[in-house]
């Protein structure tokens, strides 16, 4: 008896995959990305039936650099000691 598995998974651009155990089906697999890239997308991929491939695939994953979050802007003008 054969059981099917998935071909080794592929990476995302600027990520990797992390250790495959096993690639029969209903494995895992982790993708991360390089260092200072987040993550967008699912991190969990599952080899899964009936296409033997890995979904989601690293096509549906992107690493990306983190979002700067601009200057916040008070609501209200700073308070003055008699205010306080």
């Amino acid at each position: 008896i054969t059981i099917p598995g998935c071909g080794p998974p592929s990476s995302p651009v600027n990520g990797s995959v992390g250790e495959l155990t096993s690639s029969r089906v209903g494995a895992q697999v982790t993708y991360s990305c390089d260092t200072h890239l987040v993550l967008v997308g699912e991190t969990v991929a599952t080899c899964s039936l009936p296409s033997l491939m890995w979904l989601p695939s690293s096509d549906d994953v992107t690493c990306v650099q983190p979002s700067v979050v601009p200057a916040v802007t008070p609501i209200m003008p700073p308070m003055s000691q008699a205010e306080t």
